[in-house]
């Protein structure tokens, strides 16, 4: 009998590891130097309920999807379908975040202005944050807020936790390092 709670246990143990925490294989550059292609991490599922938002953290790193596409001015709530990105969290509900346009990437062709930005008498882009929203960038250039705005904090997948070894599976990839690489075409 003791053998079936031993085997009880760990099942629920993984059940539960499953149902709270998923892994990420990460492709593309804009977590560099953080984050290399092919390595992976262990993130935390967030469901966006309020007693759930204190997992948040100003730097953290979360998993989100985005959902915009060509010609569109805002990010839609994430459907749960399309293309995971890994990004840094800096500017949470209720703050303003300010870049100069020379630590800005360009803007790709599929999106013709800086959503949801102002230029400041100083001359750097202002993004204020509204309710329910946080503004994400990579640690390199690439696709995220300072090109789309803020996104929905009903975007956000998952909160990293920690870093784990290398995907086997992406360690010799054929990867461009160009600064855009997880640009949407």
């Amino acid at each position: 009998m003791n053998g079936w709670h031993v085997l009880l246990g760990v099942g629920f143990l993984l059940l539960l590891a499953r149902t709270f925490f998923f892994l990420v294989d990460v492709q593309g550059g804009s977590m560099i130097p953080t984050l290399q292609h092919g390595d992976r991490v262990l993130a935390m599922r967030f469901f966006p309920l309020q007693w759930m938002q204190h997992w948040l953290k100003k730097g953290g790193i979360v998993i989100l999807h985005f959902n915009v596409e060509a010609g569109e001015s805002e990010v839609r709530p994430a459907t749960g379908e399309g293309t995971l990105y890994i990004k840094r969290l800096i500017g949470l509900p209720g703050e303003t975040v300010a870049f100069r346009p020379a630590d800005l990437p360009p803007l790709p062709p599929i999106i013709s202005n800086r959503q949801g930005a102002q230029m400041d008498e100083d001359g750097r882009w202002v993004w204020p944050i509204p309710v329910g929203h946080g503004f994400v960038k990579g640690d390199s250039w690439g696709f995220d807020s300072t090109m789309i705005g803020p996104v929905p904090l009903q975007n956000i997948r998952g909160v990293v936790v920690m870093k784990l070894r290398p995907s086997r599976y992406l360690q010799n990839p054929v990867y461009k390092s160009d600064r855009q690489s997880d640009l949407p075409e």
